[in-house]
Parts: structure tokens; sequence; C-alpha cells
């Protein structure tokens, strides 16, 4: 289940850095095994850079899925980016684009220097094949 698989993650990465992640998941339907794959390895990235490059005090995970819609945030309180700047290969941007692109999802990063970052993804059932 995909609220587990994200506090399995968040826990590893506290055990591994000392950085808290709290995660709020609100599952009311299931979803398809490739969106849940994309999500937690978009998921997995966001809290590596979070780790790595953001030093992070503090991370917070939110997943709601409902029938059809699954919407994943991912926001760290670390020393930001300039988005626009961003070369597309830096801080796994690429692979995160990418594996949402696969199961035809939106991804979003809001960052700011010296204000943290936030990357949200968007899937909506039927984005791939309509």
């Amino acid at each position: 289940k995909m609220d587990d698989l994200l506090r399995q993650l968040g826990r590893a990465m506290t055990g591994r850095t000392g950085v808290p992640v709290a995660v709020s998941a609100n599952v009311q339907s299931p979803l398809p095994a490739e969106v849940q794959i994309a999500l937690y390895r978009i998921a997995q990235e966001a809290l590596s850079n979070a780790a790595k490059h953001a030093e992070a005090s503090g991370v917070e995970v939110h997943f709601q899925c409902e029938a059809g819609r699954a919407t994943l945030s991912i926001r760290d309180d670390g020393q930001g980016f300039d988005v626009d700047n961003i070369t597309p290969g830096h801080l796994g941007v690429g692979i995160m684009r990418e594996r949402a692109a696969s199961i035809g999802a939106e991804l979003e990063i809001e960052s700011e220097p010296g204000s943290g970052t936030e990357v949200r993804v968007i899937w909506e059932q039927g984005a791939l094949n309509d």
C-alpha cells in the first residue's frame, strides 16, 4: 500500500540522515501498480534531494488518493534553488519528470533560494489514454 511505502521511505531517510519526515496519507482507492511505482520513485528522488542538497531540517510528505486521481507532495524547508536556472540533469529533476511523464502525470516543482522546495505530482486516471 502506498501510504505504508511512503512511511517506510520517510523512516529510512530519517534513519539515514536524522532529518524528520512527516508523512500524511489519505488513500481511498487503490492505484494501478505502475502509477504506484512511479510515484514511489519520485518520492524517493525528492527525499534524497532534500537530504543531500537542500540541507533541510524537516520534510513533509502528503499523499492523497481518491478514485481516478492521486496527488503527491514532498515539501522541505531547506535552502531551495532557482527553478528557472536548473539544468535538466540536476537534482534528478529529469528523472522525476520522466517518471511522471511515463504515467501521464504532471510534475510541478516550486522553489526559491532560501525558502525550501515543494515537488508536486498530480496523476489522473485516463491521462495516458485520452
